[in-house]
């Protein structure tokens, strides 16, 4: 059978040979005729087919197989597909040339023939068969893992999931988890290929290389394990996810691939380098806190980036931060507490300044002074900055829309840290959305400015030169007010908080010439109570506060010498009495038996007897004793 043009060429060829016999085949005027010449139109061919080889696919899998065939001498008007053998599949989609299905559950290997037909214009039919291999997953059980740890949770795990759960029971958005269970082998994790989800962290894991396979990984959490070579994440690029914190990573070069990674955090490692960052486009998160990281060479195309942590390196200098509005919360801490840093030169901060779109900032480091660049970050709501050379503060008053501040210096038992170089706070009058203040170790002695601060509600104000209640007396939101000044607080004014109602928490230490807690009773909510004080403070009677309803309690100093006041207190969860050298009878305490936690420091003059017996009374209470006691 011929198609429509390939006759109609024919039927061309027959009449033109006739034409030219009937005319005498258009040569000089001879008689002899020429013989007709009738061409035989030529032989269809076939459709051609690809050559298809074996396939492989894995039980619960999807499966996709386009086929390809040509028609040399004509047009492809068909292709189909149909099984020949194997066990049935049952939900195949087949679209011309492309055959599809999900492989079905299986307890061993099988193997499936599909055969493809391809038809011409001619109607010839052409077919090969596709050989199809569906490999069984293994049982869970099957797996053979070299760490028993992992080889417990992985069926643990899959034990909560249910009795049908298996191999596959942890693809899509179910992860695995495995926190702190002692693994120091992943062998066997490679067998879950489509796993997406897994959390190692708190582990002995120093060989990643079983994760090498797991392509499908979105996240991955590896935190506190003892990982030095990254080369085996180097092909999982759909991680989106990935924590590396706490480990002993020196070189980040094997993960520069991973470009679809959202979060990545690196902190508490041995890197002096980030040139070889990853360059993810969408990488919102970075930690790279807490390693030797000097400079930001690799990170200054990161635009995406919304919080970065920088914390704990000796960086000094910032000129490579990403410039991005779309950064949010930046934490850079160029030096710790612990130590100073005379020989690192200044930070300028000025590269700051284009982060216009910060709204928290955390600056900490011996090697800045000069905050002016801060001025332009009026989007900001939660500034904390700690460093000691910082003077003039006068750029906060640009920050109109902050509710949390915390300046100053390192609150630290080391006396070498000095005090802030702040003197005076007058800027801060002008930050009226204030709710929560910090102002620690400062040389600032007057602390009026904060009385137009009347939005506060918590108010830390520690080690400074200020001795006086009376810039915090109007200030009748606040729930939170810790104060401890530098010296005692020889000027008794602490009844002009009368108005502070709203106080739950409550933290200081009481004037020298008060013997009283009356002002207390303006200060019903309280449960949270520490009353400070020296040796010579007057304080004894506290009695008053026996209905009340406290959490926590904490007495250091003082006369207090009767805890008969606190039987009644039971929802008293801690309890705190040191260097209250009047207390010689603890025996009351015994009654309280809902009690977490007793510290009883700085109590040598204290019987060991009584302390034996409060310990016997209270044997879930955890009591911390004084270094000695006295033997009966």
């Amino acid at each position: 059978m011929y198609s429509n043009n390939k006759l109609i060429k024919a039927l061309s060829t027959i009449t033109v040979s006739i034409w030219l016999s009937a005319c005498g085949g258009g040569g000089g005027g001879g008689s002899s005729s020429t013989p007709t010449t009738i061409k035989t139109p030529p032989a269809n061919k076939a459709p051609i087919i690809e050559s298809m080889d074996e396939q492989t696919v894995e039980e619960r899998q999807h499966f996709t197989f386009t086929a390809s065939a040509k028609d040399t001498d004509g047009t492809i008007t068909n292709q189909s597909w149909v099984q020949k053998s194997g066990i049935e599949i049952y939900n195949t989609n087949i679209n011309e040339n492309t055959l599809s299905f999900l492989a079905p559950n299986i307890a061993q290997d099988q193997t499936v023939v599909f055969t493809f037909m391809a038809t011409d214009d001619d109607g010839t039919e052409s077919q090969q068969d596709l050989t199809i291999n569906i490999t069984a997953l293994k049982n869970i059980t099957d797996v053979e893992f070299a760490d028993p740890n992992l080889q417990a949770c992985v069926i643990e795990a899959a034990e909560q999931l249910g009795e049908n759960a298996d191999i596959t029971s942890f693809d899509g958005d179910t992860a695995l988890w495995c926190q702190n269970k002692e693994i120091s082998s992943l062998e066997g994790i490679n067998e879950f290929k489509h796993i997406k989800h897994i959390d190692l962290a708190f582990n002995n894991i120093t060989d990643l290389s079983p994760l090498a396979e797991l392509q499908s990984l979105e996240s991955l959490d590896l935190q506190h394990n003892h990982i030095e070579n990254l080369a085996p994440l180097t092909k999982l690029t759909n991680l989106e996810q990935l924590s590396l914190n706490n480990n002993k990573i020196s070189d980040i070069s094997a993960i520069n691939s991973l470009e679809q990674l959202l979060s990545l955090n690196l902190a508490h490692n041995k890197l002096t380098s980030i040139e070889a960052m990853p360059q993810s486009s969408d990488l919102k998160f970075l930690s790279i806190a807490h390693n030797q990281i000097s400079t930001l060479q690799g990170i200054n195309n990161l635009t995406a980036l919304e919080h970065l942590q920088l914390e704990a390196n000796p960086i000094a200098d910032i000129t490579d931060l990403p410039v991005a509005h779309s950064v949010k919360s930046l934490r850079l801490v160029s030096t710790n507490q612990d130590t100073l840093a005379e020989e690192l030169p200044l930070i300028d901060l000025s590269p700051i300044s284009k982060l216009s779109g910060l709204t928290e900032l955390v600056i900490k480091g011996d090697n800045i002074k000069d905050i002016n660049a801060l001025a332009s970050l009026t989007q900001l709501k939660e500034l904390e900055l700690i460093a000691y050379q910082v003077s003039d503060i006068q750029a906060l008053d640009q920050l109109k829309q902050l509710e949390k501040l915390n300046i100053g210096s390192y609150t630290t038992p080391f006396s070498f840290i000095p005090k802030m170089n702040v003197s005076t706070i007058a800027s801060l009058s002008q930050l009226t959305s204030l709710t929560d203040l910090k102002i620690k170790r400062t040389k600032v002695v007057d602390f009026s400015p904060i009385s137009q601060l009347t939005l506060l509600k918590s108010l830390w104000v520690l080690n400074n030169e200020n001795t006086s209640f009376a810039p915090f007396a109007n200030l009748t939101q606040l729930e939170t007010l810790v104060f401890y000044p530098n010296g005692l607080i020889t000027e008794n004014n602490i009844d002009q908080l009368h108005q502070l109602t709203k106080l739950k928490t409550f933290w200081t230490v009481w004037p020298e010439a008060a013997d009283s807690l009356a002002i207390l009773d303006n200060m019903p909510l309280i449960t949270d109570l520490y009353i400070g004080g020296s040796a010579n403070q007057q304080l004894s009677d506290f009695s008053s506060l026996a209905n009340r309803q406290l959490t926590n309690f904490q007495v250091s100093g003082t006369q207090l010498a009767n805890v008969e006041f606190l039987s009644s207190m039971s929802s008293l969860k801690t309890l705190q009495f040191q260097s209250t050298k009047a207390l010689s009878d603890i025996s009351a305490l015994s009654t309280l038996t809902q009690l977490e936690k007793i510290n009883l420091w700085f109590n040598e003059h204290l019987s060991c007897e009584q302390l034996d017996a409060l310990q016997n009374a209270l044997s879930s209470t955890l009591i911390e004793r004084p270094n000695s006691c006295v033997l009966n």
